[in-house]
Parts: C-alpha cells; sequence; structure tokens
C-alpha cells in the first residue's frame, strides 16, 4: 500500500475505508467526517442511516458527478460489456 502524506488524505482514506467494510459504526464516524466538511455525502450517508433520503439530497450529491460527465472530452467509454450499479450506502 502507498503511505499518504498529507494527513487529511491519510484520515479520510482510513475512514473511507473502514466504512466500507460494513462497520455501521464506522460509516456514522465517516458521515459525521464528511458532514464536518461541508460534504453532501455525509448528509446522504446519515440520513440513509435514519431511515430517508430526500430526492433533492440525492441530485444535489450527484450533481457533481453529472457536470464530470458532461464536460468529458469524449464520451465515456466502458471496458466490461455489461456491469450493474446499485446504491447501497450512499455509494
Amino acid at each position: 500500500m502507498t503511505s499518504v502524506q498529507d494527513p487529511v488524505l491519510a484520515r479520510h482514506l482510513a475512514l473511507e475505508q473502514a466504512a466500507l467494510s460494513g462497520d455501521a459504526g464506522a460509516l456514522a464516524v465517516y458521515a459525521d467526517w464528511l458532514i464536518d466538511r461541508g460534504s453532501p455525502w455525509g448528509e446522504l450517508l446519515a440520513a440513509e442511516r435514519a431511515g430517508g433520503v430526500d430526492e433533492a439530497l440525492r441530485r444535489r450529491c450527484l450533481e457533481p458527478l453529472h457536470a464530470l460527465f458532461a464536460s468529458a472530452k469524449k464520451p465515456v467509454e466502458l471496458t466490461t460489456p455489461s456491469f450493474e450499479v446499485r446504491w447501497n450506502k450512499g455509494w
């Protein structure tokens, strides 16, 4: 594993890895950490944990991704013939 010099990025990566492990406590800590940094993803995680996601919040989280794909100079090409995307705990 490559060492990360930036302590904030290192903390982000460590929290994200713990959250992805399926540990509900780690997911809650990660959501709080993201909220403290103004990320709508943290709000989305917290809302999902509380049992309901507002569609406006979901759209706000996805807008940067839509903008990224829209700004691509060429269409995004997939290297696999098919895949399935599932929304799971905000991801």
